[in-house]
């Protein structure tokens, strides 16, 4: 069978990948790993890097990611999973682009630097999950109504992927000129 040569296969490869991969961690899968350097990703994922810098891909990313938020506020019924696949589109990719980018651009960091990106993630995570909670209960508490509530608080996340959109862009911009400048 040959290669493809599309930048991504199919969808249906592209939600498998998201759904196995989770963010670029390992995942357990009968006796197989699945992680960032399995050949499914690399199919998936290798034509997208090698046409988009790393620092595009996470800027692709932040917006997937946004974009998915927003779909799945509003979406109801089966629409809600094409709002997931473009979600899962965008989140798919952060985590081992990040890491890619800070081994590429900068190897100094050594494994050191991998674990504090390591690090830093789990953090936020660790941070974000109780606030977002607090911030689903004033919902409940000033809309009555959960589901409601879980829209509005998805609507309320978005902003944290304006802020990574906006950071990656300058971050795209800054590698481009800097590619231009060699």
């Amino acid at each position: 069978m040959a290669k493809r040569q599309g930048v991504v296969a199919s969808i249906g490869e592209v939600l498998v990948v998201a759904a196995l991969v989770d963010e670029g961690t390992d995942t357990e899968v009968g006796a197989r790993r699945l992680g960032p350097d399995h050949p499914v990703v690399d199919v998936v994922a290798g034509p997208i890097v090698h046409r988009l810098s790393p620092s595009g891909v996470l800027l692709g990313s932040a917006v997937f990611a946004g974009l998915g938020l927003l779909l799945l506020s509003y979406a109801g019924g089966l629409w809600s999973f094409g709002a997931a696949a473009v979600f899962a589109i965008g989140i798919t990719y952060f985590w081992p682009t990040m890491l890619g980018f800070v081994n590429e651009n900068i190897p100094q960091s050594g494994a050191l630097g991998l674990a504090i990106m390591g690090g830093i993630g789990f953090l936020g995570g660790a941070i974000a999950q109780p606030v977002l909670g607090r911030i689903y209960d004033l919902k409940v508490d000033a809309l009555n109504d959960n589901l409601a509530a879980g829209s509005a608080t998805l609507r309320t996340v978005i902003v944290l992927t304006v802020i990574l959109t906006i950071a990656f862009t300058f971050l795209y911009f800054r590698q481009r000129k800097k590619k231009t400048e060699v």
